[in-house]
């Protein structure tokens, strides 16, 4: 079965905010680390029951941490939804109520 990788739009908004965040201080460092964030989600979909299951947030919702930012994501049968993707000093369960 081929699985696709889908990014919710909270997710690009996450990809679109760390990309902000990082260039503030390193403008040639961000693009780069988002891009090596992006292939992580992308991994996901040859694996994607790795990570710790999040059922008690959201049904099927798992996640990965990477680099400091723990990346949630859902896993259907031919979809992989790349749902949030946080920093984990957050608050993150506070961003699912």
């Amino acid at each position: 079965m081929t699985r696709r990788l889908v990014l919710s739009p909270a997710a690009e908004g996450d990809f679109h905010t760390i990309l902000g965040y990082i260039a503030r201080d390193k403008p040639g460092a961000a693009k780069d680390f988002v891009s090596k964030l992006r292939a992580r989600c992308a991994l996901l979909v040859s694996h994607p029951l790795v990570g710790e299951d999040c059922s008690a947030l959201r049904p099927k919702m798992r996640r990965i941490a990477y680099a400091g930012y723990v990346m949630f994501f859902r896993v259907d049968e031919d979809v992989v939804e790349i749902v949030r993707v946080i920093h984990g000093s957050r608050d993150w369960e506070h961003e699912f109520e």
